[in-house]
């Protein structure tokens, strides 16, 4: 557990010490684009777990929500979180992600459209109780995603993205780590 501590605390501090490098290079700030600096999103996505066993996950309509908030046109820091529950034959079970995305858009257009590049760091959980056993786990996580946001009208974007992420060994999970490749398509709202 401490590992997994340390690698995502690392990871996030990187992304905090990095962002006001970013936010001195890009030409305008935040303002300039009309206001908006809030961005609330969700997304659906499908996940190939690509351990052993091979696991598909598939999250329609809604598998995660996020919230971006601009630095300036170039970089946004943006939470995201999901969970998710299950129940049945006496058992029941839940999954949670939550991570902190930095995003970086390639162009100084205005916020909301073009590409961009998101490297993240998190943890994922779960708990489960019921049938013959019961129990939690905890792993840090970490990844990227490349992605392309497109306006649709004035305070909408279409968003996608390709990612991939990598959910470290821990003490609570010893000898399991593993890769995910992601697809996710959302939509997000602008706040001015």
């Amino acid at each position: 557990m401490q590992n997994r501590f340390v690698v995502s605390l690392a990871a996030l501090a990187s992304m905090a010490a990095v962002a006001p490098a970013f936010a001195q290079d890009a030409a305008a700030p935040a303002a300039a684009n009309g206001g908006r600096t809030m961005e609330y999103g969700i997304d659906a996505g499908v996940s190939l777990n690509m351990g052993t066993p091979k696991v598909t996950t598939v999250s329609i309509p809604v598998g995660t929500f996020r919230a971006g908030f601009y630095v300036n046109d170039r970089v946004s820091l943006e939470p995201m979180v999901n969970f998710s529950s299950h129940s049945g034959g006496g058992a029941s079970s839940y999954d949670y992600n939550a991570a902190l995305g930095l995003l970086w858009h390639f162009h100084d257009s205005p916020v909301g459209n073009g590409p961009y590049i998101r490297p993240f760091a998190g943890f994922t959980g779960s708990h489960f109780s019921g049938g013959s056993s019961s129990g939690s786990s905890s792993d840090g996580l970490a990844g990227a995603g490349l992605g392309v946001k497109l306006p649709w009208g004035e305070r909408m974007a279409w968003r996608f993205e390709a990612n991939y992420t990598h959910v470290f060994e821990s003490n609570n999970t010893p000898g399991f780590s593993n890769n995910n490749i992601g697809l996710n398509a959302g939509i997000s709202y602008f706040v001015r």
